[in-house]
């Protein structure tokens, strides 16, 4: 019974408990040492194709076109309200992203299209800040895999992990046609309108659960070993990325791939080292 309580209901019952009750978070978290973190999710602006959905051409939206310039610049408005003090993206090479960032401080790679660029830049330098950082990383499964000692294992593994060929998985199409319908969201509405969806809280819980509807599909345990692997632990290092540059105080705002969501928003709301801000409180919809 009291398990099905919510921490609410329980204070509620303080009366009648031979132990007065406290809130978890009171045990644990220092608010000096607490960074403010707010994600924003989205498509990749430059349509890299690596990613198993592809957006069909058509549906593609051009951030540069003056529109859509016109978009940004109301996203990039409603974002400098939350004022943070770091901007993280999503690249692995802190040193790539020195330069080119310099570069664009300079006038350069002003027409890419990259949300990198289009977002996290532009943002930075208009707070007048020094630095952008990288935070993305590669996973356990691909180092295994790079290693003679475990290269087999880890291809043996991942071979384990898919469905037999003869296995049709319903949720394959179903993802689809919602993946389709994002990308006709993303491109029939504002550019804030699109990130909105996405960061929706049920699109988030959704999104992973493309990866959840696999796991009873491999041989064994191979199936989750391979997300624990590839997926949980590339995630697991993007936040142990922040968390090694985050300072107290700091708002840090986080401008990654929307499927990245679900693992990053349970760590950062987790860690009592940090207070999750969701973007919703700073996008305006209608943008």
């Amino acid at each position: 019974m009291i398990a099905a309580l919510s921490i609410g209901a329980l204070f509620m019952q303080q009366s009648t408990a031979k132990v007065p009750l406290k809130s978890p978070a009171s045990f644990v978290v220092d608010k000096s040492l607490v960074a403010q973190v707010m994600a924003l999710g989205v498509w990749h602006f430059a349509f890299p194709d690596k990613d198993d959905h592809k957006t069909a051409k058509s549906d593609r939206v051009d951030v540069l076109e003056p529109e859509r310039q016109t978009q940004l610049r109301t996203l990039l408005d409603d974002l400098k309200k939350f004022n943070p003090t770091k901007i993280c993206v999503e690249v692995d090479d802190q040193s790539y992203v020195d330069k080119i960032y310099d570069g664009f401080r300079d006038g350069k790679h002003q027409t890419s299209r990259n949300e990198v660029v289009q977002i996290g830049f532009k943002l930075a330098l208009e707070l007048n800040q020094k630095k952008v950082y990288a935070i993305d990383c590669g996973e356990l499964l691909d180092d295994l895999d790079a290693d003679k000692t475990f290269s087999s294992w880890a291809e043996d593994l991942w071979k384990k992990s898919q469905p037999k060929a003869t296995e049709r998985d319903p949720y394959d199409s179903r993802y689809s046609t919602l993946y389709n319908y994002n990308d006709q969201v993303v491109k029939d509405n504002t550019i804030e309108d699109g990130l909105l969806y996405l960061n929706s809280d049920e699109a988030v819980r959704m999104s992973h659960g493309a990866y959840l509807t696999k796991l009873a599909k491999g041989a064994e345990n191979s199936a989750a070993d391979v997300l624990a692997t590839w997926w949980y632990d590339r995630n697991l290092r993007i936040f142990s990325k922040v968390a090694k540059l985050k300072e107290p105080h700091d708002r840090i705002l986080v401008i990654i791939g929307a499927g990245h969501l679900p693992i990053l928003k349970q760590c950062f709301e987790s860690s009592p080292e940090f207070e999750w801000v969701p973007v919703q409180r700073y996008l305006s919809p209608g943008s």
